[in-house]
């Protein structure tokens, strides 16, 4: 094409972003720079949100000269109408793409990032002092709000796990003391850690191909809100710290082996710097804020888990590997299993519990009874939930939601329990094609 037509075109989409006055569509080349354009001016901004406060910013892997200088006061004032103005501004951009014309391949991007834009309103306005109840901060930061049920479901859940566990009385008491039977020795954990990262890896490679120079590094910690937690280093290098400090148990050795790991958080973070930035030039995946739409994130991790370690091969690795390096007899493995599924079952329970703790419905002494009896949890553990809520807010829907998100997509596609490449096949997908959690919501509704 001669220059003066590419000047034309260039013009025509120009006048066209800015203005929303003109019916020429871009092309596909012209929209895809115009969405960099915002992406780029949202990775700047929400780096320098990222400076007032110590959790937002999880991880970031793009051009140093675009990371803030430090801030020179060490009490600023938060520049909340510099911010939110930028934001709108942003918004103002995409609206102005999107009534354009997209092209089919570009609006699951325009969607995302209008999403993450929306979310770090959100960001903003809770920096800025701004109240909201649990549920007004999981719509306006994950755009999505969790399920509530009566306490009589979650009772009725209570009654189906009490018929499993051995022996009579006080349930929350009696599983935590089924529990005990499998807890790793502190000596043996960061041993049964690497030993079922080799697995998860090795299982993953089979589906999913990793950069030759990707590295997982363990490490292990104390007295931390979480238990264990991945933190993306750059250049296909992450770093899981797993709180020693705390019981662990044999299912949460292979749950954040995967989660955070294969083909968890790590992959997730080597698909989004490698193949989403590096290679397609998606450049709002070089930062990864921690509280944002991406509760897939959360959700792929917890079904990277099952996908994983389908029942039958949990029982084997258990059996054959966990359980003997840790001293810890084999009998009632199987019972253990289905007592955790039965478990899981409460989750929404331990939200209910955040909610109230976040709106103030619960003193601590409620809601430490609470979490006790339907996060089946001791007493230290429950203060530490407490802790967690408190750092963390609404995230913990993510988990939850997500997973269940995760699962219905992945079920309704066609990956069933008895088509395990299919779930593979569409695990990939998502981790090559991120969907918000409201697009998830859509399509689980269409199906």
């Amino acid at each position: 094409m001669p220059l003066r037509y590419r000047l034309i075109a260039a013009l025509c989409v120009a006048v066209v972003i800015a203005a929303s006055q003109f019916s020429c569509a871009p092309s596909q080349q012209n929209t895809k720079a115009a969405l960099n354009r915002v992406a780029e001016q949202y990775v700047k901004l929400i780096l320098r949100v990222g400076q007032y406060s110590p959790y937002y910013i999880d991880a970031y892997s793009g051009p140093a000269e675009w990371k803030p200088a430090p801030l020179a006061d060490s009490t600023p004032q938060f520049p909340y109408e510099q911010f939110k103005a930028e934001a709108d501004g942003l918004l103002d951009s995409l609206v102005a793409i999107e009534k354009a014309g997209l092209p089919e391949s570009q609006k699951r991007r325009w969607r995302t990032l209008n999403d993450h834009v929306l979310s770090m309103q959100g960001m903003i306005d809770l920096l800025n002092g701004k109240q909201m109840t649990f549920d007004e901060e999981s719509m306006a930061v994950y755009r999505v709000k969790a399920p509530s049920f009566s306490k009589a479901y979650y009772d009725s859940l209570l009654a189906k796990l009490d018929e499993l566990l051995p022996g009579k009385g006080d349930l929350p008491t009696r599983y935590l003391e089924f529990r005990k039977q499998f807890l790793v020795p502190h000596d043996k954990v960061d041993t049964l850690v690497r030993a079922a990262i080799a697995y998860c890896r090795a299982t993953t490679e089979k589906y999913i191909e990793l950069p030759d120079s990707e590295k997982f590094v363990v490490e292990m910690v104390s007295r931390q809100p979480w238990g264990a937690y991945n933190w993306y280093k750059g250049n296909f290098v992450s770093l899981i710290q797993v709180d020693t400090s705390k019981d662990i148990g044999i299912d949460q050795i292979v749950g954040l082996a995967a989660h955070e790991g294969y083909p968890g958080h790590h992959v997730q973070n080597l698909v989004e710097d490698g193949s989403l930035y590096r290679d397609s030039g998606r450049v709002e995946y070089c930062v990864a804020p921690l509280f944002s739409p991406r509760i897939y994130g959360e959700g792929e991790a917890n079904y990277a888990v099952k996908l994983v370690f389908p029942r039958e091969q949990w029982l084997t690795f258990m059996k054959s590997t966990v359980c003997p390096i840790a001293g810890i007899d084999t009998t009632g493995v199987a019972r253990y299993y289905d007592a955790l599924q039965a478990s899981k079952k409460l989750k929404y329970a331990e939200i209910q519990v955040a909610r109230d703790v976040v709106d103030g419905k619960l003193s601590k002494e409620d809601a430490l009874a609470s979490e006790m009896r339907y996060g089946l949890v001791s007493q230290n553990v429950a203060e530490d939930m407490l802790a967690f809520f408190a750092a963390y807010r609404s995230y913990i829907i993510t988990y939850s939601i997500g997973e269940d998100l995760v699962g219905d997509y992945i079920q309704t596609n066609g990956g069933t329990d008895d088509k395990p490449a299919r779930q593979w096949e569409l695990y990939r997908s998502l981790l090559m094609n991120p969907m918000t959690g409201v697009d998830l919501q859509k399509v689980a509704a269409k199906q």
